[in-house]
């Protein structure tokens, strides 16, 4: 039989590390999460520039027609987000100032919402396609990044428990 405080620094060591590995896991979650709304919003916005190039559909309408499960994925990390359907883009842009994330392709979501709907349908579709464009790389170089710093996340996570759970034993 073990004594008790072996115990005790045993459920302690387990609690670090369990404590480093659920930080590992959590920055892996948020990884994902960054990387879904980048997905999220680049299909928006190509859903945007393909009614617009096809249908002449005001931006309004297009966000009206929007799937709900697309722009709550466009909305991921942002707090309290709203309940309504924003109108324009403006406003869509407006919503993901709050987010954790809004500053993964904040320019080029800011620009668009600056020009498009205000000039004629070519112009619109051009400003559409420079927004994919520019998501694209952003959403390239994060998926390229993330996993690194994850990995170096989890291992320094990981490091410190077992440091401490070697300093307590």
């Amino acid at each position: 039989m073990l004594a008790q405080p072996l115990l005790f620094k045993l459920a302690g060591a387990l609690a670090l590390l369990g404590g480093g590995a659920y930080a590992a896991y959590t920055e892996s979650a948020r990884d994902r999460a960054r990387l879904y709304r980048m997905d999220c919003l680049i299909t928006l916005v190509k859903q945007m520039r393909t009614k617009i190039e096809r249908y002449l559909t005001p931006v309004g309408e297009i966000l009206r027609q929007c799937d709900a499960e697309l722009l709550r994925g466009c909305l991921t990390g942002v707090e309290g987000s709203p309940r309504e359907r924003p109108h324009d883009v403006d406003e869509l842009v407006f919503s993901l100032r709050g987010g954790a994330y809004f500053e993964d392709g904040k320019d080029a979501l800011c620009a668009l919402a600056a020009r498009l709907g205000r000039s004629y349908r070519e112009d619109s579709v051009r400003e559409c396609e420079e927004c994919i464009r520019e998501l694209e790389a952003v959403r390239d170089t994060l998926a390229s990044e993330l996993p690194k710093k994850r990995k170096t996340h989890a291992v320094m996570g990981l490091c410190a428990a077992a440091a401490a759970v070697i300093v307590i034993m």
